[in-house]
């Protein structure tokens, strides 16, 4: 069992998946804000935020040199941390994509989100982790499925050993989206009853459901997947969300990174 990091951040939307997996890995989530953003994307000043970045990786022991990001743009490009990347200079010219995976120890790989899914994985027997921005884009391009694949085929996972968390996103209580992106989600989750649903006329997406669905058709383990009850656009626990907030949106923070 692994305990989140023990930083600022949200360890409430953390705490089901904790009990799902092995020692091996740390996991957290962190809500930036106005006052301490590590996200470039919310309009913070850069030198802010670099500050920021500096000081969160102080305050879990890590370089920053380590701390891994991706100038995210709503693809299903995903990225493998080679050793030779770590001596890159990746602090205002990250690649662009939405997913990264390493099997090196003391990588944070840190995902953005402010109502986009972030998904994390973790392979105990092979001891791989990975994490994905999955928006609606991303969702329909299954950037998910494409993890599964790279683990499976580059470093000899198998679908049943790998978990996932879902985390905290816009859910179906909120997410109104127009007819043809019902049509859309329709279309490639025609055989699931619960990632599109109407109300009052109206159409409402389930990104987690959706995102989960993809996962167990890879062959991922059901007890394997956790799923956050959280709604960015109107939980209590008042998490980033651009629907509700805006250009004023900050950033959710969720990494991952292996001992």
């Amino acid at each position: 069992m692994i305990s989140p990091l023990k930083i600022e951040g949200l360890p409430r939307i953390f705490q089901p998946w904790k009990k799902k997996i092995e020692a091996g890995c740390a996991v957290g989530f962190r809500e930036n804000n106005s006052r301490a953003s590590l996200a470039f994307q919310d309009g913070t000043p850069k030198d802010e935020t670099v500050k920021n970045r500096q000081d969160f990786c102080q305050q879990i022991g890590l370089s920053k040199n380590n701390f891994y990001w991706l100038n995210q743009c709503h693809s299903s490009e995903i990225h493998t941390i080679r050793p030779k990347d770590l001596t890159l200079n990746r602090e205002f010219f990250p690649p662009s994509g939405d997913g990264l995976i390493t099997e090196i120890p003391n990588i944070c790989m840190s995902i953005f989100t402010a109502d986009c899914v972030p998904i994390l994985f973790y392979d105990p027997k092979n001891h791989i982790a990975a994490a994905v921005h999955a928006g609606w884009r991303g969702t329909i391009q299954g950037i998910a499925l494409k993890t599964i694949i790279q683990l499976t085929r580059d470093f000899g996972s198998q679908a049943g050993d790998i978990r996932g968390y879902i985390g905290a996103s816009a859910s179906p209580c909120c997410y109104q989206v127009g007819l043809e992106l019902v049509q859309t989600f329709n279309e490639k989750f025609h055989d699931s009853k619960k990632v599109v649903l109407f109300k009052k006329g109206h159409g409402y997406i389930d990104l987690k459901e959706a995102n989960k669905v993809i996962l167990l058709r890879a062959g991922l383990k059901e007890e394997h997947v956790e799923t956050s009850a959280h709604c960015t656009i109107c939980s209590r626990l008042e998490l980033p969300s651009f629907r509700r907030e805006a250009d004023q949106a900050g950033r959710l923070t969720s990494f991952i990174m292996l001992k």
